[in-house]
C-alpha cells in the first residue's frame, strides 16, 4: 500500500494510507486500521475529514459513516476544484464594457475600475500591476461576450 506523509491538524507529521490521488489532491485514510476517509491537499497541507460535520459553535461534532467514502472525497475535491475556477472568473458589472487603471486618491491605490459602474474590482501598489489586471478582465470580458 502506497503511503504519503500529511502534516496533522494537531500539529505533527503523520504516514497515512494513499487510497487513490485525484485532480492533485489526495484520498487518505489512517494506517491505524480507522476508515476515516480524507482529503489531503499537498500544496496547502490541509487535511479534511470528508464525513466529519464540526460546523457546530458547541456541542459534539457529528461523524456520518454513510458519507465515508472515496465518492464522497472525489465530491470534495470537485467542489473545490470549481471553486477555484469561479474565483479566477470576476463577476462583471453588466455597465461596464471595458477596464481602465487608474490612481484612487482616496486610498492611494492604484485601481482597476469599470467604465461605466465605477466599480473598484481589484487595488494594487503599482501602475503596471494594475494595467495588467485591466487587461486581463478586459480580455476575459471579451471572451464572456463573444461567446
Amino acid at each position: 500500500m502506497k503511503t504519503v506523509t500529511v502534516h496533522h491538524p494537531m500539529g505533527r507529521e503523520e504516514v497515512v494510507a494513499l487510497l487513490e490521488s485525484y485532480r492533485g489532491f489526495n484520498i487518505v485514510k489512517y494506517m491505524d486500521g480507522a476508515d476515516c476517509i480524507m482529503v489531503h491537499d499537498p500544496k496547502n497541507e490541509t487535511l479534511f475529514v470528508v464525513a466529519l460535520d464540526d460546523s457546530k459553535s458547541s456541542g459534539k461534532r457529528k461523524f456520518y459513516e454513510e458519507l465515508n467514502t472515496v465518492k464522497e472525497a472525489q465530491a470534495h475535491i470537485d467542489y473545490l476544484c470549481e471553486r477555484k475556477a469561479d474565483a479566477k472568473l470576476p463577476k462583471a458589472d453588466p455597465k461596464d464594457t471595458s477596464f481602465y487603471a487608474e490612481l484612487d486618491e482616496s486610498t492611494g491605490d492604484f485601481c482597476v475600475f469599470g467604465d461605466h459602474s465605477g466599480h473598484a474590482y481589484a487595488s494594487f501598489a503599482s501602475m503596471p500591476q494594475a494595467e495588467e489586471e485591466a487587461k486581463r478582465l478586459n480580455d476575459l470580458y471579451s471572451a464572456r461576450t463573444n461567446a
